[in-house]
């Protein structure tokens, strides 16, 4: 048995907040109360847990505050926000 071996177990969800407030995790659609569910269980499953929340330019950041506002209130004190810095295509 290799005693200096790490087992790395990183779990995150990937979500997306679109213009018209519509959220989908990874690349599936999902209603937020199911998505704060999810983080909660995976939360609770992993402490290294995260979420990581891109949104639409066009996005409304009250939605994305929302968001935040629910996952950590069901425990995730995890996140991270991810943009585009691409050409805006």
């Amino acid at each position: 048995m290799a005693q200096n071996s790490e087992t790395v177990s990183k779990s995150n969800f990937a979500v997306t907040v679109k213009k018209d407030g519509v959220l989908y995790l990874e690349d599936n659609k999902i209603e937020m109360k199911q998505l704060v569910a999810n983080a909660a269980a995976e939360s609770k499953r992993d402490a290294a847990f995260s979420v990581i929340i891109r949104a639409d330019g066009e996005a409304n950041y009250k939605t994305v505050i929302k968001l935040m506002d629910e996952l950590k209130g069901a425990g995730v004190t995890r996140f991270g926000l991810a943009t585009d810095l691409g050409d805006g295509k």
